[in-house]
């Protein structure tokens, strides 16, 4: 029973310190000049804390069907330790095909992980293409973060992360 209670007083305390360094960032993330400074900013905080890496951040497109219109450096931000090659093959592979999680992310104001979404959809077929991407990359999980229905920030994770967060 103590090792329970200490294991949660160390749960707690990392999530309080990762609360207060996530409200230290909010609070300076204006000063910041560059998309580039802001991922590595917020993984620096993430990654110390979670099993958790900035994938990155996106405009989400006005239109619901307009998915061809996000383009890096303008429209989507990737994080510097993203897996080489995913984004390069995300653009191919995504070109006209449904994609739950920035779907998701425009319409929801609630986080989700990727599992939760898959686990909710239960895509079959060519539908999991998304999930099996990101598996080719080392890619487990994620959690997608909408902000206000036109941005999304989106992490990625090694392992699963529904029991985690």
């Amino acid at each position: 029973m103590v090792a329970l209670t200490l294991a949660e007083t160390a749960r707690h305390a990392i999530c309080s310190d990762l609360q207060t360094r996530l409200i230290g960032y909010a609070s300076r993330v204006e000063t910041l000049s560059t998309p580039t400074e802001v991922l590595a900013d917020l993984c620096a905080i993430t990654a110390s804390s979670l099993p958790l890496s900035v994938l990155g951040a996106v405009r989400l497109p006005l239109k619901s069907n307009d998915w061809e219109s996000i383009q890096l450096g303008k429209s989507m931000f990737l994080h510097r330790d993203v897996p080489k090659g995913w984004w390069e093959e995300y653009g191919t592979v995504a070109q006209g095909k449904f994609r739950p999680l920035l779907s998701l992310a425009k319409s929801s104001m609630a986080s989700q992980t990727w599992t939760e979404v898959r686990r909710m959809l239960a895509p079959i077929g060519i539908d999991q293409w998304v999930y099996e991407l990101a598996l080719k990359y080392g890619m487990r999980d994620g959690l997608t973060c909408p902000v206000g229905g036109r941005w999304a920030v989106i992490f990625w994770s090694r392992r699963e992360l529904s029991n985690i967060l």
